[in-house]
């Protein structure tokens, strides 16, 4: 199946997929730049030195959202870093799909 026509069926999907990864996104850099500044300790607990999205800081709020670590945290916290790990998950899969030669560029 071509990406294009893959895109094309599944559009309205895609455009809510994304529109709701972009509104998670600020929030989940939102919510970290308030533990940041309230509570590094917890941050430092799962990994995330400081807030720049790369690798160890995506795996810290994921481990924020579904680990042990987080149940300290307001529901919402968790739930908008639990939205990271769905977020990252679709990427990935799709990601994986286009490398086995699923979805072609």
């Amino acid at each position: 199946m071509n990406f294009n026509h893959f895109l094309a069926e599944y559009r309205i999907w895609f455009g809510v997929l994304a529109s709701v990864a972009f509104v998670n996104g600020f929030l989940a850099h939102r919510e970290l730049l308030k533990l940041y500044a309230q509570r590094q300790d917890l941050l430092r607990s799962v990994g995330i030195i400081r807030v720049d999205w790369w690798f160890r800081c995506i795996w810290g709020a994921m481990q924020l959202g579904f680990g042990q670590a987080g149940k300290s945290l307001p529901w919402f916290s968790r739930l908008v870093f639990k939205g990271i790990g769905f977020h990252y998950a679709w990427l990935l899969l799709l990601a994986l799909l286009m490398a086995l030669g699923v979805l072609k560029i």
